[in-house]
């Protein structure tokens, strides 16, 4: 994995796991998911997609689902509420 705690984020993206706040951090070479005290890192070649959940926008917020592989190669799936304009953002940060 990549070394995120000796680098500064490119962009911090705020997004909410149901009722916790938690963000996506954006570095050179993956990103970096916190939720809470729990960080996890993804390199950016293993994110398989980010999309719109669909539903509308609720509160300016829309559903998201990221879609992964962690480092054993099971795909995992994080279903997080954010704004529109920041995942547009955060699609061209990661080239997804």
């Amino acid at each position: 994995m990549f070394n995120y705690e000796k680098e500064k984020p490119l962009r911090d993206y705020l997004v909410y796991f149901g009722s916790t706040l938690g963000k996506i951090s954006v570095y050179d070479d993956g990103v970096v998911i916190q939720t809470g005290k729990k960080h996890i890192p993804v390199r950016t070649n293993y994110v398989e997609a980010l999309s719109r959940a669909g539903g509308d926008a609720i509160l300016g917020k829309v559903t998201v689902e990221l879609s992964y592989f962690d480092m054993f190669g099971n795909r995992e799936v994080l279903e997080v509420r954010m704004r529109e304009n920041d995942l547009a953002a955060l699609k061209s940060d990661i080239g997804r």
